[in-house]
């Protein structure tokens, strides 16, 4: 009777659990056996495996089918990652996965994730796709946070600034939050942000521009513009215009002197200078 009621415990588990966070599991180096038949997990978290080395694809050809949020953070050893097959994946945040080899392919294996609507890589290798003709497919993001910083070298400088600018026109429909760190020997941000017809906060960070671009005045959508580390910057555009920026957020652009740019913005937008309002 034991048995069968633990069998028992099992099978509803599998049937009902739809949320699970697992943290800071320093002697597994792979996901516990079963997880993949969780067959209504709907959100997974795996935070600082230290020494996670794969999240292996199930021999089964089934992989979280009802999974719609999943977040891989801080596991530094972590090699090969799942290719999910969940058509209903809404969130993809992969953060801090020094190690990852297969980063391509898993957002090749996205694709069948037709409802995607937020993706986070940062402080992840390899973020290029290699393989010429290749199409983006994640037309209908909505949030799109990439630390391109950690990949760069005077070599490849160009093929990722084009490939930037590719992304950014694929999603100019859709996009409404964008954050983007660069590098400060990056002397201008790339020229499709100002295509993007509903973007309403943009977050930038790390860039060497000395001056923005005028096309920031055109972003009519903008509620929200943050600006971290621009060390170089020293003008803003005319911004009058951004009726609708509600907040504007400065922190360590030493260079820039806000008191006298600040009449080139709206008078009804907050300006927070270092987390402090003016």
């Amino acid at each position: 009777m034991a048995e069968l009621s633990e069998r028992r415990d099992k099978q509803n588990l599998k049937a009902s659990l739809s949320e699970l966070d697992v943290k800071h599991c320093p002697m597994l180096r792979a996901l516990p056996d079963g997880l993949h038949d969780l067959d209504s997990l709907e959100q997974l978290s795996i935070r600082g495996w230290r020494n996670l080395k794969s999240i292996a694809y199930p021999s089964g050809g089934r992989s979280f089918p009802s999974l719609c949020s999943l977040e891989i953070h801080d596991c530094h050893e972590l090699v090969m990652m799942v290719k999910p097959l969940a058509p209903f994946l809404k969130k993809v945040s992969v953060v801090e996965l020094k190690s990852l080899q297969n980063l391509p392919r898993f957002l090749r294996c996205l694709e069948k994730s037709q409802f995607l609507e937020q993706l986070t890589v940062v402080a992840v290798p390899i973020f290029m796709f290699n393989s010429s003709g290749y199409i983006w497919p994640f037309r209908r993001l909505k949030k799109l946070e990439i630390d391109i910083s950690r990949l760069w070298s005077e070599e490849n400088r160009v093929a990722i600034n084009a490939r930037i600018d590719y992304i950014l026109q694929e999603c100019h429909f859709s996009l409404g939050e964008l954050t983007l760190t660069g590098l400060d020997v990056w002397k201008c941000l790339p020229k499709s942000i100002q295509h993007l017809k509903v973007l309403h906060s943009l977050e930038l960070e790390g860039f060497g521009e000395e001056a923005l671009p005028e096309w920031f005045g055109h972003l009519s959508s903008l509620t929200k513009l943050c600006l971290s580390d621009f060390t170089n910057l020293r003008g803003l555009p005319s911004m009058q215009s951004l009726t609708k920026l509600q907040e504007f957020h400065i922190r360590d652009c030493p260079k820039l002197r806000i008191d006298s740019e600040r009449n080139k913005l709206s008078s009804h937008t907050l300006i927070y200078v270092n987390g402090h309002k003016l």
